[in-house]
């Protein structure tokens, strides 16, 4: 080990999978029984170790686990993890065997790629559970908050088996920036909509 720098120190970061199992019961106990506790565990659970915090997070009872790319959910179900696992970013067609194969819920940015998705489940004979991502400010990726018309075809679908949607807030890590406040607005609007309603039978 090299000499320590004054300079540039080390940083040394202790995690405790008691304490995670601890929070998420806190939180389970703040909000209501119907709304689902989605643990986000991308990027190695930001180097905590996503295999050690899912299944704290199993053990303390949340009820999804969310990851960015559809490899980090596959190493999770390669690890026994049962959960449901949503893989927060965009899918593409080289990934819809894997989605259905790992059984992991598809998030849904596009209507191409809802309308290219649902014909390989048609063709294959199976099924998926996916989200609608939905950008309410981020402008990243998701279907437009007020696009109604590609939204509900979205939904309309026959084999993709949709649970709810999400969208990202850009902001939310700045506390009183009004841009979070109006994206919650925009999609508190779309989920309490008709179509909202029709497709979130889940909260998370």
């Amino acid at each position: 080990r090299p000499p320590r720098s004054t300079l540039f120190p080390y940083t040394s970061l202790f995690r405790s999978s008691i304490a995670l199992c601890n929070n998420i019961q806190f939180i389970r106990s703040q909000i209501p029984a119907s709304t689902k506790i989605l643990l986000p565990v991308k990027a190695d659970s930001y180097g905590h170790g996503s295999l050690a915090c899912s299944f704290a997070a199993k053990f303390g009872g949340a009820d999804y686990l969310g990851v960015d790319h559809i490899s980090e959910g596959m190493l999770l179900r390669q690890y026994g993890m049962d959960l449901p696992i949503l893989v927060l970013g965009p899918c593409t067609p080289s990934d819809f065997a894997y989605f259905v194969e790992y059984q992991l819920t598809a998030a849904i940015t596009d209507l191409r790629t809802a309308v290219a998705f649902d014909q390989f489940l048609g063709e294959t004979g199976t099924e998926c559970k996916a989200h609608l991502a939905i950008d309410t400010g981020m402008n990243r990726y998701g279907f437009d908050a007020e696009d109604f018309n590609n939204i509900r075809a979205a939904l309309s679908l026959k084999h993709l088996k949709f649970e709810g949607m999400f969208t990202h807030l850009a902001t939310a890590d700045m506390p009183g920036n009004p841009k979070t406040e109006i994206q919650i607005q925009r999609f508190t609007r779309l989920v309490e909509s008709k179509i909202g309603r029709a497709s979130c039978r889940e909260r998370v």
